[in-house]
């Protein structure tokens, strides 16, 4: 396999007249040849190819300016198999959240990085929005309503930070402003980091025109890179980006990898059989070889539940229906016992099946719900983790 040194950073259209240093060095284009509408800065080095980067290696991006590429000085190194955990986003999973924090249910060293999502509502339609002049304001109030569903930093500043940066339907200047701002941020935490960059699932942006109009995570991997060798961001922060084995093939990691991403975290196996096909087929093509994959692990506490990560992942088929059966007839169980080791049962068998997958770097915890986390504390007082 071969990776062509050629890369497109694509640059919000308000950025173009920025101070950014690499810019006299750039040729402007618009983007035709993806569906992005964006504007592109365009930096060449040399048309010879290469291999996919090794797990450590550095990638030269231009003949003066290099990144880190793949594994981060410490989080994978330093720990090995790394678990990841996703902060809540409501209020209620906040309380729990804070009374595992409180109960000293992360002490033990069983976390080694938080990642803090970015959730835009569905009602939200910001570009639109701006030619009215009201973004700013409202997404003023979306940060501040996210900011207080969140621990405070001192309770998290001291682990490894993963934050998200969602496309949706954002405007450019907003993006760009978000992607700087957490990377400094990051930085100033002095435990690494890295930005997780991804499309969002704003229902709209199924649509044409919609989807034209506002970044994917391609746009924002070309971005980031961009920032970062221009000195925008730190050089120490990675990029990371997700993939979802449930839907995808295996040649969108690829293109992710050869984008710049320099770790996954992937979608849960919900569907076992599927998801040990995916990454059978990436471990065959020597994917797992260039980047480090983090395998997202819900813990699941009801049909309902279950239900829900099926709409997210937009897993369907066979496999998916045979399983959601099977927790509902768990779920109308008169037991309250036996439908509570149903789902201790179902969780642990997944997270064996995490840990015995060939060359895997860790899982990402979402508890989501608050019987979630309670379930978590519950994993972590057992050693299960």
């Amino acid at each position: 396999m071969k990776l062509i040194t050629t890369y497109k950073y694509a640059v919000p259209t308000s950025l173009i007249f920025t101070n950014i240093p690499w810019f006299a060095n750039a040729s402007l284009m618009v983007r035709r040849d993806r569906r992005s509408m964006y504007t592109s800065l365009c930096m060449f080095t040399s048309c010879q190819t290469n291999p996919l980067p090794k797990r450590g290696s550095v990638i030269q991006i231009c003949r003066t300016n290099t990144i880190r590429a793949s594994t981060s000085t410490n989080l994978f190194k330093d720990h090995g198999f790394v678990r990841t955990l996703e902060l809540p986003t409501s209020p209620k999973s906040a309380a729990a959240f804070s009374q595992a924090l409180e109960g000293g249910a992360f002490q033990n060293g069983t976390i080694d990085a938080v990642v803090s999502p970015d959730i835009q509502s569905a009602f939200a339609f910001p570009f639109f929005n701006s030619m009215l002049g009201t973004t700013r304001d409202f997404q003023r109030s979306a940060d501040e309503n996210v900011k207080r569903n969140k621990p405070t930093p001192d309770a998290i500043k001291s682990y490894w930070q993963v934050r998200t940066i969602s496309g949706q339907m954002r405007i450019p200047s907003y993006l760009k402003n978000q992607i700087v701002n957490a990377a400094k941020e990051i930085h100033s935490y002095g435990n690494g980091g890295s930005l997780l960059l991804v499309s969002g699932g704003h229902p709209l942006k199924k649509y044409w025109p919609i989807n034209c109009l506002f970044p994917d995570s391609f746009d924002l991997l070309h971005t980031a890179h961009g920032f970062r060798n221009s000195g925008l961001i730190p050089p120490g922060v990675q990029l990371w980006a997700v993939e979802n084995p449930l839907v995808n093939s295996v040649d969108r990691l690829e293109k992710k990898i050869r984008a710049g991403a320099e770790a996954f975290i992937v979608q849960p196996p919900l569907l076992p059989d599927c998801f040990t096909k995916w990454w059978d087929e990436a471990n065959n093509r020597g994917l797992l070889d260039t980047t480090e994959v983090i395998v997202g692990l819900p813990l699941i506490t009801s049909s309902r539940n279950f239900s829900f990560w099926l709409r997210l992942t937009q897993a369907t088929g066979k496999e998916a229906e045979v399983l959601l059966q099977d927790f509902r007839r768990a779920d109308a169980c008169e037991s309250v016992s036996e439908k509570g080791a149903f789902f201790k049962t179902w969780n642990l068998k997944i997270i064996e099946m995490v840990k015995s997958l060939p060359k895997v770097s860790g899982m990402h915890l979402m508890p989501i719900t608050s019987q979630g986390w309670r379930e978590l504390a519950f994993l972590i007082s057992k050693g299960k983790l």
